[in-house]
């Protein structure tokens, strides 16, 4: 039986687009599951309150995912509460920084929210994957898979009152880590007013306390191929028409000396496709010869 999955990292939109970003995070954690799972899932993704509005009147999904951010929680519960009262069987899984690190905190969080059925901690596309192929074993009855098994990686819930938390789980190869660029999945979001975003690197040697990457699981860094790089850059700048800017997620760009590798592939998109106009990331703490170096190209 296919399952439905619905993705959503939603938006604002009153009077201007207020996250006006591609879904990068739900992307990477959709286009793992898909690869993985094949025909048995149908996967959509949303961006925008309303287009997530008119689908829900259509179908409710058997999984309906959100990232959860400072700036969009409040919408995202009030769509969660909706779901969960047209269909309580839905399978509510958040993922997204605006968790708490504190376990205890964790805790009160998700007893404060009781719609929510699972958060994952953390890198998302091993997790997710994980956890909807335990649920598509059970029929995606989430109490069974809460009563059965208590320790998968990245994967918080609570049941009768007790916490329970898997262990830290990381993506160590982001090479294996399909593109949503490159499959195709983000094609319907180069019509929308979005700033393309991606990741080069991820993870952070520092232990900023204000950072949900200060982390010490977060500590060691982790990069894509030159190549890959390369392939997903050159598809965004082909596509895109609607921002002169790109963004790279990667949290101290220019200090790494591949860095100066991806500083040429941009500068080839500039020469080719007179894109991007300008560039979003945060640059690195230290090694600042490299990191003019980098402004430079």
């Amino acid at each position: 039986m296919k399952r439905n999955i619905f993705f959503a990292d939603l938006t604002h939109t009153g009077i201007v687009i207020n996250a006006d970003i591609f879904p990068y995070g739900i992307g990477l954690v959709a286009a793992f599951a898909k690869r993985e799972l094949g025909d048995d899932v149908n996967i959509r993704l949303f961006k925008f309150p309303e287009k997530l509005n008119k689908a829900l009147k259509n179908e409710i999904p058997d999984v309906m995912c959100f990232s959860n951010y400072a700036w969009n929680e409040n919408l995202t519960l009030a769509f969660v509460r909706h779901i969960k009262l047209v269909n309580p069987n839905t399978v509510i899984v958040f993922g997204g920084p605006n968790f708490p690190l504190d376990k205890d905190e964790r805790k009160s969080y998700l007893e404060e929210h009781t719609d929510i059925d699972f958060y994952i901690k953390w890198d998302g596309e091993l997790a997710f994957t994980a956890l909807l192929k335990e649920l598509m074993n059970r029929n995606m009855k989430s109490k069974s898979f809460k009563r059965d098994i208590s320790d998968m990686a990245n994967v918080c819930f609570v049941h009768q009152g007790v916490y329970f938390e898997g262990p830290d789980q990381r993506v160590l190869n982001l090479n294996d880590m399909p593109s949503p660029y490159l499959t195709g999945m983000f094609d319907e979001f180069f019509e929308d007013q979005l700033t393309p975003i991606t990741e080069t690197t991820r993870g952070c040697p520092y232990s900023c306390t204000f950072c949900n990457d200060g982390h010490t699981s977060r500590s060691k860094i982790f990069r894509k191929s030159d190549e890959f790089i390369s392939r997903e850059l050159e598809y965004i700048a082909k596509r895109t028409k609607n921002s002169p800017q790109l963004m790279l997620s990667d949290l101290n760009f220019g200090m790494f000396k591949e860095d100066i590798t991806t500083s040429h592939t941009i500068k080839r998109m500039i020469d080719k496709y007179n894109w991007p106009q300008r560039l979003e990331t945060s640059t690195g703490k230290s090694h600042p010869k490299r990191l003019i170096e980098s402004n430079n190209i």
